[in-house]
């Protein structure tokens, strides 16, 4: 079977020309050639869509030359093998183009070599390729690890904030009448400090640091219900097509979050078809193997495809590079944030699976997510109705480093007829445990404080109270799952609001989660 053979071929001689084809088709490639004799020429080539495999030039000709065709290739920066095809004989010659840049130089009155020349340059060419690739993947792989770190910090800290302006414009919002100025007033900073939480929610979400509860899903179900939305999401000019597996594998994920990458790559997809267009979401099974495990970079296994394709404008090379990075956006002012694609990227992470886009300029864009199929159904627990009584009079320790947050939590607390004990680390906690005669009913602690975490702080006092109660807060959390007595319906993500708080108090202490 003849091997395709995409080749631009810098040429004046037609004769010569003829030759090169016929030794290249008895050499058992199907060459679709190009000839150009100019420099408008080989620009014309390169800048078409055609993925090129080789080019062929000739040394010497009136108008054009090969070292000419060489500067004008290599300011394209392409990975495509060059090799200079010339009757002129001498060494000096070969010299001059090999520095040039040329990948072989072969002589035009002996063309036996043209064959081998071509594979062995096809070969090196796709391992050069293989390379640069893995070296990108690991710059954008750190790129993004370093962005992620600055994101989960400051969303650390924001989230601090946010609990105390939440937590204290609930407390000021109970005491005025729905319908005054004053209450409107508070509504409107609960408003927009809720709009912050979600920001910051998208952050958690790239910087792969959220707990979650994931659960055996079938995502035919998840993509059904998401349908509803999109129907309101998308315009009229947008044609929705939805395309299930009924034999589709389970994955272990958390429904929300899969949820969100279907809203979020449906939004982006809506917007790059401004004047309508085909959006179609697809699931299906997937087995890697050694033989197409290189579309994804992924282990051998099952998977569940999850495809989204649209037939809007595409994305460019360069917007490529930089598609996943939090608050990178092509979008106008105020008509976006950069976070939904970084959101996407950062839960498929968190999930064990990848994430891959391939575009073409005016043909659309198609984004696939990969997510590993589930292979052991998880225990089902019972559900239970939630509590109603909220209040009580347990001792509770509280251990927070930031002063504000403290405050408004010990105030909720309070108000609900808990005893509450401050600390501001685990060390000084301990103190607190050691020096006190009154027994601690539970511990609700920070996860990221200075000294002393939360982690290792729970850890040491279950060694000598094993059946006290833990409640974990925090703004993110970095593998936290590690430890033996963690327990994801146990942790209260930040920002919270006073009854989401005492709500989570009172539900650990009566052993409801």
């Amino acid at each position: 079977m003849d091997i395709p053979l995409k080749l631009i071929i810098i040429e004046d001689n037609e004769d010569d020309l003829q030759l090169i084809v016929r030794e290249l088709k008895r050499g058992g490639f199907s060459p679709e050639d190009l000839n150009v004799q100019d420099e408008v020429g080989l620009r014309t080539a390169l800048d078409s869509d055609t993925e090129w495999d080789i080019i062929l030039s000739d040394y010497a000709m009136p108008q054009y030359n090969a070292l000419a065709a060489l500067e004008c290739f290599l300011s394209y920066e392409r990975e495509i093998p060059f090799i200079v095809l010339s009757g002129t004989v001498g060494e000096e010659v070969a010299v001059e183009t090999m520095k040039a840049g040329a990948h072989d130089y072969l002589m035009k009155e002996s063309l036996t070599r043209l064959v081998p020349a071509i594979q062995r340059e096809l070969r090196e060419a796709k391992i050069r390729r293989e390379r640069q690739a893995m070296q990108e993947q690991l710059y954008q792989a750190q790129k993004m690890e370093s962005v992620g770190r600055l994101a989960g910090g400051i969303a650390h800290d924001f989230n601090n904030l946010l609990t105390a302006i939440i937590g204290y414009a609930e407390l000021v919002a109970d005491k005025h009448k729905t319908g005054t100025p004053s209450r409107r007033y508070v509504d409107n900073i609960l408003t927009a400090a809720n709009r912050g939480a979600d920001l910051i929610g998208q952050l958690l979400a790239f910087t792969r640091k959220q707990v979650i509860t994931p659960q055996s899903i079938n995502l035919n179900l998840i993509l059904q219900e998401t349908q509803i939305l999109l129907d309101r999401l998308l315009s009229e000019e947008i044609t929705l097509v939805i395309k299930t597996d009924p034999d589709l594998w389970n994955v272990r994920a958390d429904a929300g979050q899969c949820q969100q990458i279907l809203l979020n790559l449906a939004v982006n997809a809506r917007d790059a078809m401004p004047d309508g267009g085909t959006l179609t979401l697809s699931l299906e099974n997937l087995t890697l193997t050694g033989e197409n495990r290189s579309r994804f970079e992924m282990p051998i296994g099952d998977y569940v495809l999850l495809t989204v394709e649209d037939t809007g404008v595409g994305i460019d090379a360069e917007t490529e590079k930089h598609i996943f990075e939090p608050f990178y956006t092509t979008k106008k002012r105020g008509k976006g944030t950069g976070l939904g694609l970084a959101t996407c990227y950062g839960i498929v992470e968190q999930n064990s699976g990848c994430i891959r886009l391939k575009s073409r300029i005016g043909k659309g864009t198609t984004f696939s997510v990969l997510l590993p199929r589930l292979t052991e159904e998880p225990l089902q627990h019972a559900l239970r109705e939630d509590s109603i009584l909220l209040e009580g009079t347990e001792r509770i320790l509280l251990v927070e480093d930031d002063l504000l947050l403290s405050e408004f939590a010990q105030e909720a607390l309070i108000e609900h007829g808990y005893q509450v004990v401050t600390a501001n680390d685990g060390i000084e906690a301990i103190k607190t445990v050691e020096s006190s005669q009154d027994k601690i009913d539970l511990l609700l602690t920070d996860l990221v404080m200075p000294n002393m975490g939360g982690l290792e702080l729970s850890a040491r006092l279950l060694v000598t109270q094993p059946h006290l109660k833990v409640v974990f807060i925090s703004g993110f959390a970095e593998e936290i799952e590690q430890s033996d007595h963690f327990d994801p319906e146990n942790f209260l993500q930040k920002p919270f609001t006073s009854l989401a708080l005492v709500t989570k108090v009172r539900h650990v202490l009566n052993g409801e989660n």
